[in-house]
This record gives structure tokens, sequence and C-alpha cells, in this order.
């Protein structure tokens, strides 16, 4: 059923979350993954002071993270003996939605693979030009992290 899966990850516990349910359905489904980082941009208001670092080496820091995450992630996927590549995008070429429209089209993805803390999920990739456009024509499986369980003793005792 799905033989491209594309999974975008950042690093986060969500994104695992995501990579793992992507992994799983690969295996299932005979199906190749393409992972891709997207490096943010630095806010304008980020104030650069003595100890920091320049913005320069800010951008060259978070695409070296955003490769280590790319490589673990490649990593995980090789040891199930799943077909894996990987790609690493600068945010400033294209916001997070739209890089992420594009390179489903340009790969020929079937499915994208997304993690979330549930707390904003679909606000968080805009779904306007190229991103609408995905949404129309790629399947999208959102993965959510498990709420955090509250136990009975906790909330009697706050009576």
């Amino acid at each position: 059923m799905y033989r491209r899966i594309l999974i975008p990850l950042d690093g986060s516990a969500a994104a695992e979350l995501g990579l793992s349910e992507a992994m799983r359905l690969a295996f299932l489904n005979d199906a190749i993954i393409r992972l891709v980082c997207v490096v943010g941009e630095l806010p304008l208001s980020l104030g650069i002071g003595v100890g920091c670092h320049s913005p320069k080496e800010l951008r060259k820091l978070l695409r070296e993270f955003g490769a280590e995450v790319l490589r673990n992630a490649a990593r995980r996927v090789r040891a199930r003996c799943i077909p894996v590549d990987s790609a690493l995008f600068e945010a400033g070429e294209l916001p997070f939605g739209e890089r992420l429209a594009a390179e489903a089209e340009d790969w020929g993805a079937d499915l994208i693979v997304i993690g979330s803390h549930g707390r904003r999920a679909v606000s968080r990739i805009p779904l306007n030009g190229g991103a609408m456009h995905l949404s129309r024509a790629v399947p999208m499986l959102l993965v959510r992290e498990a709420a955090p369980k509250i136990e009975r003793s906790s909330l009697q005792n706050r009576r």
C-alpha cells in the first residue's frame, strides 16, 4: 500500500514516536523511508551577548544537530533492514509546510508520518499554498504522544 514514506524529524520524543510508526509501516509494506530535517530560522529578537554564539555559529550548530538527528534515525531504520535516505534543509529556503510539500512531491512520497506532542499538532503545519496541495495529494499520519497519566491518589490529594 505505502511504498515511499516521508518523515520529518526534529530530535523530539514525538518525532521519535513518528519514526517508530513509520518503521513499522515500512516493514509491513516493504517500503522505503525518507528522513527529512528542516533546520529552523533564528528569531530576529535573539540577543547575542557575552558567552553566546553568533547567528552564523548558531546556524552551523543547528545544521550539525540536524545532521546528527538524521544519522541516528537512519541507523535505527537500517537496523530494521529498511531502505532509508535522508535530506537536511534550511528553513530560510521555504517555510516548513512548503518545504515538506515540495519534498513529498519531488521524492514521490505516498505517505507522510508526523510525530506530534498533541497540543498544536496540525496548527504547526501551515496549510496554505504548497502545503494545502500536500494535504490533499499525500496522506498524512499524525502520531501523538500519549498524554501523561494522572494517578487517582494525586487527584484525591487536591480536594
